[in-house]
């Protein structure tokens, strides 16, 4: 008699999708106002180091890294354009180059509940663009925003 099988297997391996991500996105204006919102889709956000070598003994030794200056890049964000993010569209144009914005990227397991740390960004809102208009479209109306990155990861 073969022995009853008492656990699930993990078939899964573990990873995450692209799609198990929760981006929450919160403003701070130089008006004293503060609006959060949570966006569907992110990129940018890497961090690169510049390129610092050295050739010691007129060039006849190997050459050496000696790592640089470190850089993070613009984060762009966007999501539906809808009622909640339209009434603060007006607001939003305004406080571009001036409010500070933060970007939670918070992974998540295929149930949705957070799973580890989120990588949590900062920097001034460098860029909002409202959706594109065409009457022949039946795309989805997508709003973006731009965060001029500082490098510091919280």
């Amino acid at each position: 008699m073969a022995n009853p099988i008492t656990a699930a297997p993990n078939i899964t391996g573990g990873g995450v999708r692209e799609d198990l991500y929760e981006v929450n996105v919160t403003f701070f204006g130089t008006d004293g106002k503060t609006v959060a919102f949570v966006f569907d889709k992110m990129t940018g956000g890497a961090f690169t180091a510049k390129e610092t070598k050295y050739r010691p003994a007129n060039g006849v030794q190997i050459e050496q890294t000696i790592g640089g200056a470190v850089s993070a890049s613009n984060i762009t964000v966007s999501r539906l354009y809808q009622s909640d993010i339209d009434a603060w569209v007006k607001w939003l144009l305004q406080q571009t180059g001036k409010a500070t914005m933060t970007v939670a990227k918070q992974p998540l397991d295929s149930n949705g509940a957070p799973l580890g740390q989120p990588l949590n960004y900062s920097g001034i809102l460098n860029a909002t663009t409202p959706p594109p208009t065409d009457s022949m479209s039946d795309n989805a109306a997508i709003i973006e925003c731009e965060c001029s990155t500082v490098t510091k990861l919280g």
